[in-house]
């Protein structure tokens, strides 16, 4: 069966439901769906996610929230805030803009109750949930002092 790339527009042989003519049509059309990483394309992956959370702490003080960000990077958050005596564990990512306007970015592995999406190219968060949960660390009574 013929069909049209749809990347580069060349003629290809292929099954149906196919739609670029190799592997690097595909990737170059996937790439086009996101906007691009400008601001960060010079940085490796660890110094933009350290500024993303850095630009959080500095959104959540601002908010009156006292901020300790995770010394570990296998912690089950990036963030602790506490504002009012109630704690919020908050999990930071980088993100981007899809083509149609909406917020993407890796959701694997999120332990903590609270997602803080930054987003480089206008320097905007977003939440998910839109209102902060409280984190559960357990029962106080599980603790003892001996």
């Amino acid at each position: 069966m013929k069909g049209i790339c749809r990347e580069c527009g060349k003629e290809f042989d292929g099954n149906k439901g196919r739609v670029y003519c190799d592997q690097f049509c595909n990737a170059a059309y996937r790439r086009k769906q996101y906007n691009p990483r400008a601001k960060t394309k010079h940085l490796n992956a660890g110094t933009t996610g350290a500024i993303a959370e850095l630009a959080v702490c500095q959104h959540l003080m601002m908010k009156g929230y006292e901020v300790h960000r995770a010394v570990s990077q296998a912690s089950n958050s990036d963030l602790i805030g506490i504002k009012n005596n109630v704690v919020y564990r908050f999990e930071v990512r980088t993100g981007s803009y899809l083509k149609n306007g909406k917020v993407w970015c890796p959701k694997q592995n999120i332990k903590a109750e609270n997602l803080i999406v930054f987003i480089f190219s206008d320097h905007s968060f977003h939440y998910s949930p839109e209102e902060f949960v409280p984190a559960y660390l357990g029962s106080p009574d599980n603790l003892s002092m001996s």
